[in-house]
């Protein structure tokens, strides 16, 4: 299964979505089904499973999500397990969440630093962010002690990284390059 085929899941239920004015229901119900599929590893595995039943696999998307998801989302599941395309389901949640971000004008950025930013640092680099691209930024911040000082930006599948770590190894690599 590729990304172009979950890409093409997730596109159909945001259409769907879109016409009926569901997508903020369906996109919080898409976060929390791909929390539960890393915390449930194994679900995948089932819905793939050659041993069991397509109508089984259905059965058991229904007693899991039939008053727990969008009526939508839940279709959605089971025409990829009808497919036999159960596998690619985390990525078509994942895609689902980038095309909602696409249509919102929404862009995901994390800044890993070497301590906790505080909600000043993070609302700080949310507006600079948000006046550089014209988007609303969702800013998440993953610290890594080994960063020493500075900050790695990741966003739009891009990183740039002003961190003091790689600034001391750039120095190093052009010391002994002397």
């Amino acid at each position: 299964m590729t990304n172009a085929m979950a890409a093409v899941y997730a596109d159909a239920l945001y259409e769907l979505c879109a016409e009926t004015g569901v997508c903020d229901e369906v996109l919080a119900q898409t976060k929390t089904v791909s929390q539960a599929l890393k915390d449930n590893k194994d679900f995948i595995k089932v819905l793939d499973a050659p041993a069991i039943t397509k109508d089984e696999k259905i059965s058991l998307l229904d007693g899991i999500f039939s008053n727990n998801v969008h009526r939508y989302l839940l279709n959605c599941m089971k025409v990829m397990v009808k497919r036999g395309d159960g596998a690619a389901l985390p990525g078509t949640l994942a895609e689902f969440e980038k095309r909602y971000n696409r249509a919102n004008n929404i862009e995901k950025a994390v800044a890993v630093t070497a301590v906790p930013m505080s909600e000043a640092q993070s609302e700080k680099l949310r507006a600079k962010l948000r006046q550089v691209t014209g988007k609303t930024i969702l800013l998440e911040n993953r610290v890594d002690e080994s960063l020493i000082g500075g900050v790695i930006l990741e966003m739009d599948e891009k990183q740039y990284d002003d961190s003091i770590k790689s600034k001391l190894a750039a120095l190093n690599k052009q010391l002994k390059n002397n």
